[in-house]
């Protein structure tokens, strides 16, 4: 039996569509009997073999490290679990381990060195002034990780399952100038065909191998670009939201259906 194991409105969509029982961890791990498990960003593990995405990596730095230790490695923004020297100079975004929808996300930028100039007590006879000099940093913070502001002139969302993409969508910000492009700012613009032209065959490369790199069977992937630096991966979302895209739903249920009439024979 085909089982959707996970909470949220894409959960109950996706279990919808595919017209079978949707269980939250809880009572999946208490039932009993050979069940095809499709998991919807759980971080509890399911209890059987046969399952999509049995072990999910949720914690987004672990992302950030996976994919960086890669090989070969794929292109992450800088990240740090402390702040950096600011001699840099870098603007730094604040994370959470575990967010949703980047509202964790701060920006914070190194202060400006301290120049104090105080008159001279030496006993030299002449009129001068000694300087000290204090240097800049970053304000404190509680955040999990820093990682490197990287001002983005386009954000993609790259969905892949087994190793193939089924879709590929643009985020259009009301304001390019903002930090974050999220559902409360940004909406997806997808794709009719096989995504934009120009940037495709590394843009496919790189999301395929960032859920490869996280042992995930799917994702939802994350991928900025700018001109100069080209392409950093972000994150992989373990349980996107699809429950307001008809789509986006259509292609997950035909590719799970796919793998379970696969697994059933």
């Amino acid at each position: 039996m085909l089982v959707v194991y996970g909470k949220g409105p894409s959960a109950r969509a996706l279990a919808e569509a595919l017209d079978c029982p949707r269980y939250s961890p809880e009572v999946t791990r208490r039932r009993q009997g050979r069940h095809h498990v499709v998991n919807w960003g759980s971080i509890y593990e399911p209890p059987r073999a046969a399952s999509l995405n049995q072990r999910i990596v949720y914690d987004k730095h672990r992302q950030l490290v996976l994919m960086r230790d890669a090989t070969p490695t794929i292109p992450v923004p800088r990240f740090w679990t402390g702040l950096p020297s600011p001699s840099e100079g870098l603007s730094l975004l604040t994370r959470r381990r575990n967010h949703v929808g980047g509202r964790d996300i701060r920006l914070i930028e190194p202060t400006a060195e301290v120049r104090t100039r105080r008159p001279c007590k030496c006993v030299c006879g002449h009129d001068h002034e000694t300087v000290s000099v204090a240097p800049g940093g970053y304000p404190q913070s509680t955040a999990d990780y820093f990682t490197q502001y990287v001002k983005k002139d386009r954000e993609f969302r790259v969905h892949v399952f087994k190793g193939a993409v089924l879709r590929i969508a643009e985020k259009k910000p009301t304001n390019v100038k903002d930090v974050v492009w999220n559902a409360e700012n940004a909406h997806f613009h997808y794709y009719q065909s096989d995504g934009p032209r120009d940037l495709r065959a590394q843009l496919v490369q790189h999301s395929i191998r960032a859920v490869a790199a996280l042992g995930m069977d799917f994702g939802a992937v994350d991928v900025i670009w700018t001109k100069k630096l080209g392409f950093h991966v972000l994150e992989v979302n373990s349980a996107p939201s699809i429950y307001d895209n008809e789509h986006t739903l259509q292609a997950y249920v035909q590719a799970i259906q796919r793998w379970y009439n696969e697994r059933s024979r």
